[in-house]
């Protein structure tokens, strides 16, 4: 914002103090207004169901389960019989096998099926187009989902995995509220440990009890660390060494005077935003990365111009 300020083309700054300015109420009313949008459904009547498929099967209206995709509850019109025996037709993904996510293909189906507002029967099989098959081979659960550059379809996945969250379902393999139990969890070993931690070879293990302790509703698979790098100095060295760590990333930039170098800022914003979803001094990417560029652009550069200027000479 400060560097707007400082521009001095006058056709650009307006308009650039526009956009920076505006970029974060239109977000809102465009989350505001899909999260309005999602939740808009469309509630069934119970004795107007219909009970019966074309082909006079029965249909099964599960009414207790509450997932919704597009406003339509995903469980009521579900003759899995017919889903089966078509989907076996149409598709080399055998209806009982996994997709391409490895996630079972019926509950994707049953999910894509909704969202395209369709009954779950052989007839809605085959009104799919061969798209929409490969699309549901491949995982995607809604049809939403095959616009990858879709700002809706990332603000509709993010709804739907906070409300299937808010009903007690389980997060495994959805990167943001499972990401709320591991913040949990950390939590609670930070309480347990507060003055000297759990020791830094130990997170796993800690977390590995503390989740068996909580009989965690997460996947055993999907049981990891904090993901939150100062939670996990927290959790490792206790209230002392997280402090310590803490400051020793944040007094060189300050006595070396790099809050005001643009180069540094950015490289050291991205390392501490990456911090706060990621315990990114425990990968080697992370740390090869965070080392590098905080160490060249501390303290490898901090005497470049007086190495490029000529040193007079006495005649």
């Amino acid at each position: 914002m400060r560097s707007v300020f400082l521009m001095k083309n006058l056709i650009f700054k307006p308009l650039l103090l526009v956009v920076l300015i505006g970029i974060i109420p239109v977000s809102f009313v465009l989350i505001y207004g899909e999260v309005v949008k999602y939740y808009d459904v469309e509630e069934p009547i119970p004795d107007s169901l219909e009970l019966y498929t074309s082909n006079n099967n029965s249909y099964r209206h599960d009414l207790s389960r509450k997932e919704i995709e597009n406003g339509k509850y995903v469980w009521i019109y579900v003759c899995e019989d017919e889903i089966r025996e078509e989907w076996n037709k149409r598709s080399e993904f055998n209806y009982g096998g996994y997709d391409l996510k490895g996630q079972e293909i019926k509950y994707t189906l049953v999910r894509f099926l909704t969202s395209k507002g369709l009954r779950k029967d052989s007839a809605a099989i085959w009104t799919l187009s061969e798209n929409d098959v490969r699309n549901i081979e491949k995982g995607m659960a809604n049809y939403i989902y095959s616009d990858k550059i879709s700002a809706k379809a990332l603000i509709y996945r993010i709804i739907w995995e906070f409300d299937r969250y808010s009903k007690g379902l389980n997060p495994s393999g959805h990167s943001l509220t499972q990401r709320i139990e591991y913040w949990k969890t950390g939590l609670e070993l930070v309480g347990n440990n507060f003055w000297l931690g759990v020791g830094t070879g130990d997170l796993q293990i800690a977390f590995d009890k503390q989740y068996k302790d909580d009989n965690s509703i997460l996947d055993p698979d999907w049981r990891l660390r904090a993901h939150n790098q100062f939670l996990s100095f927290f959790i490792a060295f206790g209230v002392f060494g997280f402090f310590y760590c803490v400051f020793a990333l944040f007094a060189p930039v300050i006595l070396e005077k790099k809050h005001h170098d643009a180069i540094f800022m950015i490289i050291f914003y991205i390392g501490i935003l990456s911090f706060l979803n990621e315990d990114t001094l425990e990968t080697h990417i992370g740390a090869t990365f965070f080392a590098f560029f905080y160490v060249l652009l501390l303290f490898g550069l901090k005497n470049q111009s007086a190495v490029n200027c000529p040193q007079s000479t006495k005649k």
